[in-house]
């Protein structure tokens, strides 16, 4: 049987696959250079990131030393968006176009019903917030990292 983790992982990657505008989708990738040795990347782009795993509430003191059959667990993926880097320190349309792929995922990831189905009963979908790098101090070159928490049940017998 797959990890229930990786079903959701790839759950999330086929739904950022599918939002309009995206040029590419990857998986687990660092930071996508443009103008880097392979060439130009598919830009604009949205990196998913597996983030962490953990349990949702602990089970410690409440299993008397048996191992628990099943644990709600939380995952924090991160989905970041790559825009392509303007040509000149205007960055116009940069804010507007970053504003633009939140929404999508936001309601590509929030109403994806494969993705609420594979969660199970016990699950939810947690928008958690989002950061840019259109802060002093920062690169400001036109990235979105959108934070989220998939709940669901881990059924250890599963594995």
């Amino acid at each position: 049987m797959t990890d229930k983790r990786e079903m959701i992982l790839t759950q999330m990657l086929t739904i950022l696959q599918a939002v309009p505008g995206l040029a590419g989708v990857y998986r687990d990738v660092g930071p996508l250079n443009p103008t880097g040795d392979q060439g130009v990347a598919n830009l604009p782009a949205a990196i998913l990131l597996d983030g962490d795993e953990r349990p949702r509430v602990s089970t410690l003191g409440t299993s008397f030393g048996a191992v628990p059959s099943a644990s709600v667990m939380t995952l924090d993926p991160e989905v970041w968006i790559v825009l392509m880097p303007r040509i000149n320190m205007l960055n116009d349309g940069v804010g507007e176009e970053l504003s633009d792929f939140r929404v999508k995922v936001l309601k590509a990831v929030l109403n994806n019903e494969s993705l609420v189905a594979m969660l199970g009963a016990n699950g939810e979908i947690e928008y958690r917030g989002c950061t840019t790098d259109m802060k002093q101090g920062r690169t400001i070159e036109g990235q979105i990292c959108l934070f989220f928490g998939l709940t669901y049940a881990l059924n250890y017998a599963q594995l």
